[in-house]
């Protein structure tokens, strides 16, 4: 395993000491590995997220270029809207458990 020398601000060197004393951590390089861990997991999941936005925008400009759109002009068509996409969710998960 590598070596490295890193600076610390006070507040992290605290949370660190805070850390072991409690037990939460070994030592240092347990807190900083696992601080690591979790920056890494965090920039999986923003990557997915970020793929799963882009496939979103794609889905939307496939569909406004087929035409299949929906054009809100009013509060009152957005709270119609929100009330069948409701009504579809709900349907949807009513019948997943029913399928079990």
């Amino acid at each position: 395993m590598a070596t490295r020398s890193v600076t610390l601000t006070e507040a992290m060197e605290e949370f660190i000491a805070s850390g072991v004393a409690k037990g939460r951590f070994s030592d240092a390089n347990e807190a900083v590995l696992e601080g690591l861990g979790l920056l890494a997991a965090r920039e999986d999941d923003d990557k997915s997220k970020l793929s799963w936005l882009r496939a979103a925008v794609q889905e939307g400009m496939d569909a406004s270029a087929r035409n299949e759109y929906t054009v809100l002009r009013s509060s009152q068509d957005i709270e119609e809207l929100m009330e069948t996409v409701h009504l579809e969710a709900v349907g949807e998960i009513a019948a997943k458990r029913k399928r079990g």
